[in-house]
Parts: structure tokens; sequence; C-alpha cells
């Protein structure tokens, strides 16, 4: 069964009126307010929704937890709202390939690049069969590019460092790194869609994440339904 994770809820508000939740999960936690767990279904497929919480740690946290409780899950898939470092259009989307720690720097000590962490790979794949599941589905009209990841809100200073070490990365948020680290670990594929929310090149882009809601948020919801409809 796929999972949709997201960061937040208002990520995938747009789909909830097309969906039915059959079962609410509630962890008893400080965290089971902007955390949630939800079996779902749509046209007779279900599926779980769940909302880790912002940042790096809450996202494989969580991740962790739902899949050491959960074996009916068989696969990931995350679609949310990611800053373009170039001129990519608003509610533009893309399927990320590989993504990378942007904010880890270990470069004092020899031989380590900027995302690099101690025994393992800069890189952090998604899932081949994944992806070209997905490209099918969307009759190979989805662009592929990379991902870089940090624990703050992305500007536009954060530009040059992502563009010389990360040279594919079109894409930054908060989370999508953490989540492909922990599937990884549990031998779980993973598939992320990025949906432009806002542009770096610009000084307003954190105004313009709230502004331009309307266009992201109902393009993760297109292609939410698009998946169900046409995934087995």
């Amino acid at each position: 069964m796929v999972l949709f994770i997201f960061a937040e809820k208002e990520e995938y508000e747009m789909i909830l009126p097309h969906i039915e939740i059959i079962e609410e999960n509630v962890f008893e936690n400080d965290f089971n307010k902007f955390q949630s767990f939800n079996l779902c279904e749509y046209n007779k497929k279900k599926f779980y929704i769940a909302c880790s919480g912002v940042g790096k740690v809450n996202a494989s946290l969580y991740l962790s937890n739902i899949c050491n409780i959960c074996p009916t899950i068989t696969q990931i898939v995350n679609i949310g709202p990611a800053a373009s470092i170039g001129n990519e259009k608003i509610g533009d989307y893309y399927l990320i390939k590989n993504s990378y720690y942007y904010d880890v720097d270990l470069t004092s000590l020899p031989n380590y690049k900027i995302g690099m962490l101690p025994n393992m790979s800069i890189t952090f794949k998604t899932s081949e069969i994944l992806n070209n599941i997905l490209q099918i589905l969307f009759d190979n009209n989805i662009k592929y590019c990379d991902n870089a990841t940090a624990d703050h809100f992305a500007t536009e200073k954060d530009i040059a460092l992502i563009q010389n070490n990360f040279k594919d990365a079109k894409t930054i948020d908060m989370e999508l790194t953490s989540y492909i680290h922990t599937a990884q670990f549990y031998k779980m594929p993973i598939a992320s869609i990025k949906v432009i929310s806002d542009n770096l090149t610009k000084k307003s882009n954190a105004n313009d994440y709230k502004n331009n809601s309307l266009i992201w948020k109902t393009a993760i919801a297109k292609l939410i339904l698009k998946i169900l409809e046409g995934g087995k």
C-alpha cells in the first residue's frame, strides 16, 4: 500500500474533499498536534496519508515510527512544495532523482564535500522503479531534477552554495533528503515530486510561498489524484 507523506497538513488539504478518511491514528506524544497518520480511500483504493512536521528530524522520526508500526506500506511518495533556484514557474513540478543535505559541512576534515556525512554517500537516491512507474503514468512528461534539503527556509544567499556543489539541483526543501535517508534504512522504495512554490531569485520568496499557495496546493491535489486514478 502506498504512503503519501507531507510536512504540513496545508500541503494536502485540497485533496481532502475528494477522499474518505477511514481510520485516524493519533500517537500519544507531544507532537500529535501537527503530526498525523490516516488510512484513506479513493475509488475503492486504499492508501495512507501522513504529516510528519517540518524539518529533517521530524521527517525522519515520524517516517521511522510509521515504518515500524505499519507493515502494509510497500512504497512511499512525497509530493510537496519546494523553492526554485532558477526561473522555474510557480506550480511547475519535477520528479526528483537525487537529494542532498546542503547544510551538512564537514569540509574542515580531509576528503569531505558539502553534504557528506561520515561513512555515507553524499547522494540519496529515489527509487528508479517508482520513478519509471510515475513517468509512464504521466506520459513521460515529468522533468527530472535533483533536490537539496536543509533545516532553514532557503533564501537567495543559498543559491551559490547549491549551484557550486549540487549542479543538477533545482529545488530546495526542508525534509526530502531525510525521507529518502529513512526509507533507505527500511529498504522501502520512495519517490518524490516537488511543486515549485517560490523562487529564490526573488527577495520576496518567503511571502510568495504563502501568496502562491493556491497554485501549488492545487497542483499537489491534481498530482495525487492522477496517481490514485492511474496507479495499480
